[in-house]
């Protein structure tokens, strides 16, 4: 597989495991500082 998203998408998942197993936000530290999510309220969310 040549698709970049996999292993990305791979790694989120991954930290989110390790975020809840363990209460340690090391790895969601760096995935936050690179997102950021937008919610209106009245129109959902935005992209």
């Amino acid at each position: 597989m040549n698709d970049p998203c996999i292993p990305a998408a791979d790694f989120i998942a991954g930290a989110l495991h390790y975020y809840y197993r363990n209460n340690d936000d090391t790895y969601t530290s760096i995935i936050n500082e690179k997102i950021t999510l937008a919610f209106d309220y009245f129109n959902g969310p935005q992209k």
